[in-house]
């Protein structure tokens, strides 16, 4: 099945926050994305629908826009960190910013012999010879810093972290 690319704000079909191209110069302002660059563009466009459906599973305060648009962004009645209502009709800079990071942490983290995810679930590491050994409980599907502190950074009580909200626990 081909990949269905969308960064329509709003959108029914919407399946990315951001376009390649907007992607594209995030990265050429961030140091240590030369990988970024090596990407097809069907690459950086998986990358960045992943991402996006990754940070969708998280709970945020307000309502959607539209009930008929198919990602959280943008939201009604949020307000940011210095209490102000944001604007409902565009996607947060920090949510974009989000998407492009959590995109950039999904594709390098190939690369890497032991990933982000898997050194926070460390319980113990032994330099010579190499021996780690994980927690009882794996965290799994943890979000990187990088991208906790841009959810964290929309607004107060914006991101709710992956709790469920009170109406949808019975």
């Amino acid at each position: 099945m081909a990949l269905t690319f969308d960064a329509t704000v709003s959108g029914e079909t919407a399946t990315s926050y951001v376009t390649v191209e907007y992607a594209d110069s995030f990265f050429n302002l961030r140091l240590n994305s030369d990988s970024w660059d090596e990407l097809t563009t069907t690459e950086k466009q998986a990358a960045l629908v992943q991402a996006t459906r990754r940070i969708d599973n998280e709970y945020f305060q307000g309502d959607k826009k539209s009930r008929l648009q198919s990602l959280q962004w943008p939201r009604n009645f949020i307000f940011d960190k210095n209490g102000y209502p944001r604007d409902s009709s565009v996607i947060p800079s920090e949510i974009e910013h989000a998407a492009c990071e959590m995109a950039f942490y999904l594709v390098d983290e190939d690369n890497r012999e032991v990933s982000d995810s898997m050194m926070t679930d460390m319980k113990r590491v032994k330099i010579g010879p190499l021996e780690y050994e994980f927690r009882d409980s794996r965290t799994g599907d943890k979000l990187p810093p990088v991208v906790t502190n841009l959810l964290k950074a929309i607004g107060p009580g914006v991101w709710r972290s992956a709790q469920v909200p009170s109406f949808a626990r019975r």
